[in-house]
C-alpha cells in the first residue's frame, strides 16, 4: 500500500450551543480514551481557542484524557479530538491530527477517519503537497472549498469533497468561532454518531460506546446514526443536518462489526454484541465435530473483540464458556506498526495460572484473522499447557485481499490465509490442512461468507450495503479496485 495512506481512527466532536461550557477539552479527551482501541499511536485536541497534538503513544501515556485536571484551563466550548492508527507510514508528529489551516482570517482545525485511494491523482493535480499523507489533501480541497465558496456555504464546500475523493472519510471540524462540523462520506464506510447532551451540547463521535463514556447519564435512543452523505453544521445557537449527497446502496466495513467497534456499541443502530454472538451460534452450528462433552471440551473465546461469539457459540454446543486467555493489555498487535507487531502480541494476550488446560480439546474462537501474528503468539502458550488439541474456530471469512478504506490489510504477501488458496481461488481442505499445520493447531474452520453475511441480513444489513473488499476482492469505488488490479500485478511478477 501508498505510504501516504495511514489513517484508521476516532475522530469525536463537541460544542455548546447555548451559555459557556468549560469542560469541552475534557469531555472530548473522555470520548477519546473510550475509543482508544480505534487507534492507539497518537491524539490530539483541537477547541476555539488552543490546539494541542501530542505525538507517540509514549506521549499519551504521560496524560490521562480521563482527568479534568488534564484540561484545566482550556476554556473552551468547543472541542473536536483524533486517535491516530497508523496503517502504514511512521508516527512523525506532523501527522498527528487535528490538522489546522486558515482561510480568510478563520482558524479551522479538523480530523479524519478514513484512508483516501486517489490520493497520488489529487497530489498531482493540486501539487505542492507539504505533507507525504492523505489528510494533506483533505485540507488543501477544504482550503480551495472554502475559498470558493465561503463559510456560509459549507454544504457546497463538502459536496467538492464528495465529487474530489475517493475512498472513506468521516470529517469533523471546527473554527475559531466555535462551530462545528460533521460529515460521513457517502458510502458510510465507517460509522459516525451524534446526540444532543445534557440539554444544550451536540457530541459526534466515531462510536456511540465513547459518547455514552462521556455522558454516562444519556438514554440510547438520544444517540442518532449519522447517515452516509450527510453533514451536521451546529453554529449560531442553531443544529442543521443537511444530506449532501444520497446514494441507492452503501459500503459499510463488515469488519467495523466483526472486529473493529467495540462490543459495547451500536453501527447503524445494530448492536456489535448481538451481531458477534450470531454469528458464533452459526460458526458452532457448522461445526457438528465438535461435541458437547463437558468433561474434555474447553470453549475459549479470544478476549475481548470474541467474547461474544465465544458465548454464541457456547451457548449452541450447551457448554459453559471458559476464560482461561487473559488480556494483559488493551492494545491491539493490529494498529501497530510491523516492526512493534510480534511484541505486541506476544505481552497482550497470556494464560491464567489456574487454566485448566491440560489434557482437554481446546476450541479457540477468534473473530479473524489477518497475518497469524497475534494467534501464532497464542497458540505456543497453549501449546506450552499440553492440551490434548486445539481447534481454530473464526467468525470471520477468511481475508484474501486488501483493504484501501483504512483498515490495516496492506500487503497481499502478508495475508496467512492467501497462501493457501487453491486455482479457484477457494481455501479448500488441502489449504486449512496447511493452514492449520503452519499455525500448530490441530483444525481450523472459517464462517463461510454467504453464512455471515445471512447473519446480517437478520439484523437488517442488506448484503448490498456492506463492503468485503478484503474477503472478495471486490471493491465498492473505482480507485479502491484499481488499487487491488495493481497489487496483483506486483504479486504476479
Amino acid at each position: 500500500m501508498p505510504e501516504h495512506l495511514d489513517h484508521k481512527c476516532a475522530v469525536t466532536a463537541i460544542t455548546s450551543l447555548t451559555g459557556h461550557r468549560n469542560d469541552a477539552a475534557s469531555r472530548t479527551g473522555v470520548m477519546l480514551d473510550a475509543l482508544k482501541s480505534r487507534g492507539g499511536a497518537a491524539w490530539g485536541i483541537s477547541t476555539h481557542t488552543r490546539h494541542e497534538a501530542l505525538g507517540t503513544l509514549s506521549s499519551t501515556q504521560q496524560k490521562d484524557l480521563t482527568n479534568s485536571d488534564t484540561f484545566a484551563n482550556w476554556g473552551a466550548i468547543s472541542a473536536i479530538g483524533h486517535n491516530r492508527y497508523i496503517t502504514s507510514g511512521n508516527a512523525h508528529p506532523d501527522m498527528s491530527q487535528p490538522f489546522e489551516f486558515e482561510v480568510d482570517g478563520v482558524r479551522y482545525a479538523f480530523a479524519f477517519n478514513g484512508t483516501i485511494t486517489n490520493f497520488e491523482q489529487l497530489k498531482t493535480e493540486l501539487g505542492g503537497i507539504r505533507i507525504d499523507v492523505d489528510t494533506e489533501v483533505i485540507r488543501r480541497i477544504l482550503i480551495n472549498a472554502i475559498c470558493e465558496h465561503t463559510r456560509d456555504n459549507m454544504e457546497e464546500v463538502f459536496r467538492t469533497l464528495e465529487q474530489k475523493l475517493d475512498g472513506a472519510f468521516n470529517i469533523v471540524m471546527m473554527d475559531e468561532k466555535g462551530a462545528i462540523y460533521a460529515y460521513r462520506d457517502s458510502l458510510g464506510f465507517h460509522p459516525l454518531v451524534h446526540a444532543k447532551a445534557n440539554g444544550n451540547r451536540i457530541v459526534i463521535a466515531s462510536e456511540d460506546y465513547g459518547i455514552k463514556q462521556a455522558f454516562p447519564d444519556i438514554a440510547d435512543e438520544a444517540i442518532k446514526t449519522l447517515k452516509p452523505g450527510q453533514l451536521i453544521i451546529v453554529r449560531d445557537g442553531q443544529v442543521d443536518i443537511q444530506q449532501i449527497i444520497e446514494l441507492p446502496h452503501h459500503a459499510h466495513c463488515f469488519f467495523e462489526w466483526i472486529y473493529f467497534a467495540n462490543y459495547l456499541s451500536k453501527l447503524e443502530d445494530v448492536d456489535v454484541e448481538k451481531i458477534r454472538i450470531r454469528l458464533g451460534e452459526i460458526l458452532a452450528k457448522n461445526d457438528p465435530e465438535i461435541s458437547g462433552d463437558t468433561e474434555i471440551v474447553r470453549i475459549e473465546p479470544v478476549p475481548h473483540s470474541s467474547m461474544a461469539a465465544g458465548e454464541g457459540y457456547a451457548k449452541q454446543k450447551k457448554l459453559p464458556v471458559s476464560e482461561d486467555i487473559e488480556r494483559r493489555t488493551e492494545e491491539r498487535s493490529f494498529t501497530h506498526i510491523p516492526e512493534e507487531r510480534l511484541a505486541t502480541a506476544e505481552q497482550k494476550l497470556q494464560i491464567r495460572e489456574d487454566a485448566d488446560i491440560e489434557g482437554k480439546e481446546i476450541i479457540l474462537i477468534d473473530d479473524s484473522m489477518v497475518r497469524g501474528t497475534t494467534m501464532n503468539a497464542l497458540v505456543k502458550k497453549l501449546r506450552a499447557q499440553n492440551p490434548a488439541a486445539i481447534h481454530l474456530r473464526l467468525t470471520c471469512p477468511p481475508v484474501v485481499a486488501l483493504c484501501f478504506y483504512g483498515i490495516d490489510i496492506s500487503v497481499l504477501d502478508e495475508l496467512i490465509a492467501r497462501k493457501y488458496l487453491n486455482e479457484d481461488g477457494n481455501l479448500a481442505e488441502e489449504g486449512l490442512r496447511l493452514l492449520a499445520e503452519e499455525l500448530d493447531v490441530d483444525s481450523v474452520k472459517f464462517l463461510p461468507t454467504i453464512d455471515m453475511l445471512k447473519v446480517f441480513e437478520e439484523f437488517g444489513i442488506s448484503r448490498e450495503d456492506l463492503c468485503t473488499a478484503c474477503i472478495s476482492g471486490k471493491y465498492p469505488t473505482p480507485a479502491g479496485q484499481q488499487l487491488y488490479e495493481i497489487a496483483l500485478q506486483e504479486e504476479a511478477s
